[in-house]
């Protein structure tokens, strides 16, 4: 965070770039949110709206398996595949209790849990940067914020309810142990 500071104060393109991108990003931010509100009333989960394909097809109902000890992959026919759960059984574990809840409490926590995983993942390269004495790429890293903002895998993830961030970041934590040399926490990772 000390490289964003620095830039801030030194350039005004900068300051320019960070301040549209983080408008940018709190009206992207505002419009998902009206468009999960407006899936997630009562009405719309009754007439069978989906907020998520992933969460109501996949995620969803892996967990329910999970949590009753069956079996969490695809079953026969291989036509659909996209109501198929490819992720490992730990993804089922970790989020099982979460997918649990109901709809209109589980999108809100989703939502959430893909913000704090996304701004962890910014501030941990950071660190993981700074600590490594890699001046040159901590700098370039916070030239790179205003686009990280702005980075539209990041909005599909958030409009889909993915976990393609949240995985990204535990690789990030694993690339960090292995860093640090602590073994244990990179295997669990």
């Amino acid at each position: 965070m000390i490289a964003i500071r620095e830039n801030w104060v030194g350039s005004k393109t900068y300051r320019v770039l960070l301040v549209s991108a983080i408008l940018y990003a709190l009206l992207r931010l505002t419009v998902q949110i009206v468009l999960f509100a407006d899936a997630i009333r009562s009405e719309a989960i009754t007439e069978g709206t989906l907020v998520s394909a992933d969460l109501q097809q996949s995620y969803i109902p892996a967990a329910q398996h999970f949590m009753a000890r069956e079996d969490i992959y695809l079953k026969g026919s291989l036509e659909n595949l996209k109501l198929h759960f490819p992720y490992s059984p730990a993804f089922a574990f970790l989020y099982g209790p979460i997918l649990l809840l109901p709809l209109n409490i589980l999108v809100p926590v989703m939502l959430t849990i893909h913000i704090v995983a996304y701004w962890l993942l910014y501030v941990w390269w950071d660190r993981i940067f700074r600590e490594n004495k890699l001046q040159k790429a901590e700098m370039l890293w916070a030239w790179t914020l205003p686009m990280f903002l702005l980075f539209s895998v990041f909005w599909d993830d958030v409009g889909l309810l993915n976990i393609y961030l949240i995985v990204a970041l535990f690789a990030t934590f694993a690339i960090d142990a292995v860093l640090q040399e602590k073994l244990g926490w990179a295997s669990f990772w």
